[in-house]
């Protein structure tokens, strides 16, 4: 029987050197279980484990124990119970070492046996032996002692453009922990590390060879198990506004945030559900017309399908409301937010004042609105979303970019891990 891989030696004679220079040790140390009194006319003691074999196992991140059942003396083909041992210091002291707490009901003899080691430390020597007892409690000798080295944790990221939704070769990462380490991501993106230890690991990410540039990422995470990321890489896009340094800038002065940091909430499904009812005011105009088209065109510019018009308020969605002036006070406008316990997007009313007799302000005014449901903030002047009046016609090209930009970025993302700067190559 074998499995694979196995590292083991067999170091009996030191296993009981240990436990012949552990002078006055009663047995009460951590995790000691005494063997029970033999009872009856019985003995004569069961055989011994004598092929026990480890292998750490990946996939599971535990450690396998392997042997053959052995046998007990005529009384019985089987022995009557395993006591199963291990510690991570050489030599293994028998009363001192932890005990399996339920290892497997012995066999027939011969009949292959297993147990999973769920807790094993990582990074770790491990030492492990066996011992059997049979139902009149006589204990068998102490089998061979059997070696692993329990792999250390292992370090993961891979990089994707969030804009191309395409791996990026060519990045330099520095990852540090207890030493550093410079790494370059492959064709697909990735960065790994093997056998590291646990605490604080640092991540710092930049451009390096990649055929674009992209603003630095940096993250401090600690690490307590296996750990696997995924990076998205913000493309470094210039503005054509000479307010801000690049288009992640105008993200993060453009984001509504409800909550702490600046962590991107945005909706988490799209496109967003919306509803009016149809409403001609005395003036004629047709505000619903007007709301679709508004709908309408940040679709278009924004070449995504950010808003769908559903026949009746949405539960979760926007739901435009036309209002009298006594209604709305000194608003021609106003967008209330609903999010949930995250800060997450819920539900959106917007409210617009009925008494408009020019419609290319209404208009403005519409797609003004709309764009605070999409969680974008007021701008400096220039912008759809200036606050002020009178607003300007359509979509800048930079809020078309800051967009496409929020809905290609996972939900969730904590934006200040980028310097939102233009980098140098």
């Amino acid at each position: 029987m074998s499995i694979a891989p196995r590292t083991s030696v067999v170091v009996a004679a030191a296993l009981f050197l240990a436990q012949a220079l552990a002078c006055g040790d009663d047995g009460s140390g951590p995790d000691s279980q005494g063997p029970p009194p033999p009872t009856g006319s019985d003995e004569v003691a069961p055989q011994t484990i004598t092929d026990l074999e480890l292998a750490y196992r990946p996939g599971t991140k535990d450690v396998a124990l392997a042997w053959s059942a052995p046998r007990d003396d005529d009384h019985t083909d089987h022995v009557a119970r395993y006591d199963i041992r291990y510690s991570y210091s050489f030599p293994l002291d028998w009363d001192r070492s932890v005990a399996v707490t339920d290892p497997p009901v012995p066999e027939t003899e011969g009949t292959p046996q297993s147990y999973a080691l769920t807790d094993a430390r990582r990074g770790r020597d491990l030492y492990v032996a066996a011992r059997t007892y049979d139902a009149a409690g006589n204990p068998s000798a102490i089998g061979p002692l059997t070696y692993l080295y329990v792999p250390g944790l292992s370090f993961e990221a891979q990089c994707e453009d969030v804009l191309a939704a395409a791996p990026v070769a060519g990045l330099d990462a520095l990852v540090t922990a207890s030493e550093a380490w410079n790494l370059v991501t492959d064709a697909n993106g990735q960065i790994r590390l093997d056998d590291i230890g646990g605490g604080a690991l640092g991540i710092r990410i930049e451009t390096g060879s990649a055929p674009i540039a992209y603003h630095t990422f940096e993250q401090t995470l600690t690490v307590a198990d296996d750990i696997a990321l995924s990076i998205p890489m913000i493309p470094a896009i210039p503005t054509d506004s000479p307010s801000f340094n690049s288009v992640l800038q105008l993200l993060l002065a453009a984001l509504v945030s409800a909550g702490p940091g600046d962590i991107l909430r945005r909706w988490d499904t799209y496109p967003i559900p919306w509803h009016a009812d149809e409403f001609v005011n005395v003036n004629g105009i047709d505000y619903t017309a007007l709301a679709r088209q508004a709908a309408a065109r940040w679709n278009q510019r924004t070449g995504l399908e950010i808003f769908v018009e559903v026949p009746a308020t949405p539960a979760k969605g926007v739901s435009m409301l036309f209002q009298t002036r006594a209604q709305m006070g000194i608003q021609n406008g106003v967008t209330s937010r609903q999010n949930d316990a995250d800060g997450y997007p819920l539900k959106d009313t917007i409210r617009i004042v009925d008494d408009f007799s020019d419609a290319a302000k209404l208009y403005s005014i519409i797609m003004h609105e709309l764009g605070h449901t999409i969680r974008l903030d007021h701008l400096p002047a220039g912008f759809l979303m200036f606050g002020g009046q009178p607003l300007p016609g359509d979509v800048t090209d930079d809020e078309v970019r800051v967009v496409q930009m929020m809905l290609a970025l996972p939900n969730g993302t904590d934006l200040a891990r980028y310097d939102y700067l233009l980098p140098t190559r």
